[in-house]
């Protein structure tokens, strides 16, 4: 009888192992055909393989490649950014207590909404990323001055300055506040607080090499200030300053020309 169990509990583990190795090769396989198909161009039989994969391997090693591959056929290859959103919506599902990865994907998925028009969404992810402890001030303040122009989008001034206001000057990360303040002009701008406007971009100038890109868009937005207020000389002074140093010196140009002209 005792050889007998034994006999018994040998057979299970054997079949246990086989049926374990038999799983891993099979998960082995299907990931190599994966990569097979993707890098020979052939990316339906790729899409599909990482999609079972994803489906027959639950806990995998391999998902967040599949995921990412997946993602990559649907918006670099097919262009379908559609199809795309509910990809990384199961991926935020997914890797929600993964603080390295849950980042980048509200991130990518917040950009994406956007794209798609959809700006409520795309704010709640925004303020979602901002509220993550892993980010540092310099992280914090580009989400600040991305969900600074959803607000824009959808013509909310005062919320779009509110956020502004609350970047911090991150010494470590030269040029990401002043962003910021940048963007704060426009908004004031276009809510026709003009004298706070320029006081604010003269301050920037002032901080500044004339060289920089922060001196460089803070002179352009002030001519586009002055055109609006009439001022004909300073706002040629403004664009005359840059015309030689302004990345787009074809819209610097243009306005030259049309204010020489009228």
């Amino acid at each position: 009888m005792f050889f007998l169990l034994r006999f018994f509990v040998l057979f299970f583990l054997i079949f246990s192992l086989q049926c374990c190795s038999s799983n891993t090769n099979s998960e082995s396989n299907i990931i190599q055909n994966a990569r097979t198909a993707f890098l020979t161009g052939e990316n339906i039989a790729a899409e599909n393989f990482y999609k079972n994969y994803l489906k027959d391997f639950p806990n995998g090693e391999y998902r967040l490649e599949a995921w990412e591959r997946i993602y990559d056929i649907t918006v670099n290859l097919r262009k379908d950014k559609v199809n795309a959103l509910p990809l990384l919506d199961a991926m935020l599902l997914e890797y929600a207590n993964d603080k390295k990865l849950l980042p980048q994907i509200i991130q990518k998925l917040a950009n994406l909404c956007s794209d798609l028009f959809q700006h409520e969404k795309s704010i709640e992810l925004w303020i979602k990323y901002i509220e993550l402890e892993i980010l540092t001030d310099s992280q914090r303040n580009l989400a600040r001055l991305q969900l600074s122009k959803e607000y824009l989008l959808l013509k909310n001034f005062d919320l779009a300055l509110q956020v502004l206001r609350m970047c911090i000057d991150d010494k470590d990360s030269e040029g990401v506040f002043s962003s910021c303040q940048i963007q704060e002009a426009q908004v004031l701008f276009r809510m026709n607080q003009y004298d706070a406007a320029i006081f604010l971009l003269l301050s920037l100038r002032s901080n500044y090499p004339k060289q920089s890109n922060i001196y460089l868009d803070a002179t352009f937005l002030l001519g586009d200030i002055f055109e609006i207020l009439q001022n004909k000389t300073k706002a040629i002074e403004m664009y005359e300053s840059i015309l030689e140093s302004y990345p787009n010196t074809r819209a610097v140009i243009t306005r030259l020309n049309n204010l020489k002209l009228n």
